[in-house]
């Protein structure tokens, strides 16, 4: 897991790709070549920020939305998205790595994707290590 900075700028998701190739091996029986799957190589771009959740929480038109602290802030803000396999339990407070995925949808729209990374610190049970 990578080392997360306060003063770290957004890190993007590098996958490398090895580059040997395996040889192909042909049994006598078979002289027929394999298929090749061709897999996604789009690379998606994300950074990471630790994110403190509130125990409370405020009534929303969507639903319920959450207190969020972000880096830098010194204040809860009201958060109406959601974070993709987090689930909330009133009344705990959480410390969480979120991944954030941002797509351009137009030149001015831009939407955006919250996945948890990781939960660092928790009065949650169901997130504690054991």
């Amino acid at each position: 897991m990578p080392l997360l900075l306060w003063s770290q700028p957004p890190v993007k998701n590098i996958k490398q790709e090895s580059s040997i190739k395996k040889k192909e091996t042909s049994s006598p029986s078979s002289n027929k070549k394999k298929p090749v799957k061709k897999t996604d190589t789009k690379k998606q771009d994300y950074y990471v920020e630790l994110w403190r959740i509130s125990l409370e929480t405020k009534t929303c038109p969507s639903g319920e939305c959450l207190f969020v602290k972000k880096r830098d802030l010194r204040e809860y803000e009201v958060f109406e998205g959601n974070i993709e396999g987090f689930i909330y339990t009133k009344g705990n407070t959480y410390t969480l790595q979120v991944r954030i995925y941002s797509e351009i949808k137009s030149e001015q729209i831009t939407t955006y994707r919250y996945v948890l990374d990781n939960v660092n610190a928790t009065s949650d049970a169901r997130y504690q290590k054991k």
